[in-house]
């Protein structure tokens, strides 16, 4: 038979054992890498409470089993889905000297294409067996996936041959570790597991379990997460396979009831509270000494100090962090085009500039308007203020320059004193651009109809526009719905963005983080304000501040891909009713309530200490940004 393998149980072959249990099998979404992060303060939290150690995703089990192994007799409650992964380890701990001989007969035979689907295809009766093909399949499959037909029969294909390649020409010894676990590695999985109740059942069930003590760290229901696509949602309508902010995928999504105490946190300019059980970790810096009138460290510093904590660990004054960066992709203009308007508006043609687009928008979304006629739009209004004639006049260059076959004069015309003397208003008389307009920009401010109100926000694509476009964006709007407050005397100055449509709001507010810059919210009467008061960033959107003196802003500053703000208060609640939680791959942060945290990979049951940040940048190395 090609590809050979010898029996495992020899005389030539005199492993040692393991000074740690490890996983035996490749599995998606695997836990090795929180190991050296939170396995000691899980372990520590075990022994000062006598508690009980949960995970309802077992898959490879490489944090259960580094507890298991490396500690006496932890109480664990194990659980999955995957029935013969379940059995598996149960079969394990029973006899792990039969599975491993049961394994090494099914190696001898080869580990060709041919080998594999030969053991795919087979039913064995025994369950002793049934491990061992699980094991078999599993080291050979393709990527080590665990998918199942409608029939409930394992259907992944035949792996990677690169995989196999690795281990051609070597010894026989070596060649048995780098494709099938040898004895010793089975037995240390028996040790580790020996103790633990191991559990075929749904997650729900496991932690139905739990009992008193016992957390999962969860959000409350209606907590916005913020989407690769840049849109908040809450996370009850978060489904499996969305992407989630950094192009994350989520793999699962939890629910579960709880009954106890929760944290509200406010934070300093954001318009979210977070609102999260007590062990949940957040990602955050702690404060500046109370020494201390003002933060002086350098971003150097606050980056070694970087981590993630309990929230119930976080005090006013902490630093949490704050996405900035996000997707970029090119907008399709030509996909907002309309196509079925009436022929003699055909005339008009679409020269596209994206910054000059995106600028028109902003303008659009501050100060425009569409006029409808049947149902469909006709014309698009924009209206300024008497006393701002030079945005009127940008307003017109940019319509003259993006919409070819449109003057001034020809279906663009400028209406002083309409409809009120202190108004002027700018008409583009042409369906073409006013479908296309609105399709940039949909919804309404003002309606009869009550949910049409207040409805107004920017196109998806929008929000992931290159950054140059954006920028144009967020200038156009504050020009139209904002302005700058200068103190001469106290050398301040403060941009201001306000609105009543709370959707377009949280998107420039988004916008305004993602190019770079620290915007502030306000909440007022039935709306809001998005607002900048350092000096760099007013000058960055393009308005004038007075001569100052430059200075650190200490209390909001950037640390590699985050913006560190600080918390403002805290407030502790009774909650009972259903909490969520998400896990996602990839480093495992997610943002919620505008914060970074980090999700339910792995599940902690009242074990949670602390842990250090990592994965940020490249090669899990923080990327420092210039300090300001």
């Amino acid at each position: 038979m090609p590809n050979q393998l010898p029996l495992f149980e020899t005389d030539d072959y005199d492993f040692a054992p393991p000074t740690v249990a490890s996983p035996v099998l490749k599995w998606a979404g695997g836990k090795k890498w929180v190991i050296d992060l939170v396995g000691k303060g899980i372990w520590g939290r075990l022994q000062r409470t006598r508690g009980r150690y949960f995970e309802p995703f077992l898959g490879g089990g490489a944090l259960a089993l580094w507890l298991g192994f490396s500690h006496d007799e932890p109480a664990m409650i194990l659980g999955d889905t995957v029935k013969p992964l379940m059995e598996l380890y149960r079969e394990l701990v029973s006899s792990p000297g039969a599975v491993a001989f049961a394994l090494s007969a099914l190696a001898i035979k080869g580990v060709d294409k041919e080998c594999y689907y030969e053991v795919r295809d087979s039913r064995p009766e025994e369950r002793l067996q049934r491990a061992a093909r699980m094991l078999y399949l599993n080291r050979l499959c393709f990527n080590g996936l665990y998918r199942e037909n409608k029939k409930g029969d394992f259907n992944v294909p035949y792996g990677d041959a690169a995989y196999r390649k690795s281990v051609v020409g070597r010894k026989s010894r070596d060649a048995i570790g780098a494709l099938f676990p040898h004895k010793g590695k089975l037995e240390a999985v028996a040790e580790a597991l020996k103790h633990a109740d191991l559990l075929t059942q749904d997650f729900a069930e496991t932690l139905s379990t739990a009992g008193d003590g016992v957390v999962v760290y969860c959000f409350t229901p209606g907590a916005s997460v913020l989407t690769d696509d840049e849109q908040y949602v809450p996370i009850e309508d978060v489904t499996v396979g969305d992407r989630l902010f950094g192009g994350r995928k989520v793999e699962k999504c939890i629910r579960r009831a709880y009954d106890g105490d929760v944290l509200r946190i406010r934070v300093q300019g954001s318009p979210f509270t977070a609102s999260v059980t007590t062990d949940h970790p957040m990602l955050m810096i702690p404060g500046r000494s109370a020494e201390t009138r003002q933060d002086t460290r350098a971003i150097t510093d606050l980056a070694a100090e970087m981590r993630f904590e309990r929230a119930d660990s976080l005090l006013v004054g902490d630093y949490v962090l704050l996405p900035t960066v996000g997707r970029e992709a090119p907008v399709a203009w030509n996909a907002f085009w309309p196509l079925d308007v009436a022929p003699q508006a055909r005339g008009v043609v679409l020269r596209e500039d994206p910054e000059a687009l995106g600028r028109l928008i902003g303008y659009y979304a501050a100060e425009g308007h569409t006029e409808w006629r049947d149902g469909k739009p006709i014309r698009t209004v924009w209206s300024f203020g008497r006393h701002e004639p030079h945005y009127v006049k940008d307003v017109v260059a940019l319509c003259e320059k993006l919409f070819g076959g449109l003057t001034h004069g020809n279906g663009i015309h400028v209406y002083e004193g309409c409809p009120h003397d202190t108004v002027t208003q700018i008409k583009v008389s042409s369906a073409f651009v006013a479908r296309f307009i609105y399709a940039l920009a949909p919804g309404k401010t003002r309606s009869t109809n009550p949910d049409e109100r207040y409805t107004s926000r920017l196109a998806d694509q929008l929000m992931t526009a290159p950054i140059d476009v954006q920028r144009e964006i967020l200038r156009g709007w504050l020009r139209g719905d904002g302005g700058t407050w200068i103190t001469p005397e106290r050398g301040k100055t403060k941009l201001t963005g306000t609105g009543c449509a709370l959707m377009l709001m949280l998107q420039m507010y988004r916008l305004a983080q993602r190019c770079g810059v620290r915007p502030s919210w306000k909440w007022r009467g039935n709306g809001a304000d998005v607002y900048f008061s350092i000096a760099e960033d007013i000058e960055a959107l393009g308005f004038p501040t007075t001569p100052r003196k430059r200075q650190t802003c200490a209390t909001r500053r950037f640390v590699g891909p985050y913006l560190a703000v600080r918390v403002r208060e805290i407030t502790r609640l009774q909650y009972a009713g259903t909490v969520y939680n998400l896990e996602v791959d990839g480093d495992h942060h997610l943002c919620v309530d505008g914060v970074i945290s980090h999700n339910c990979d792995p599940p902690y049951d009242g074990t949670f200490d602390t842990y250090s940040a990592a994965g940020f940048g490249e090669e899990g190395q923080v990327r420092l940004a210039d300090e300001l």
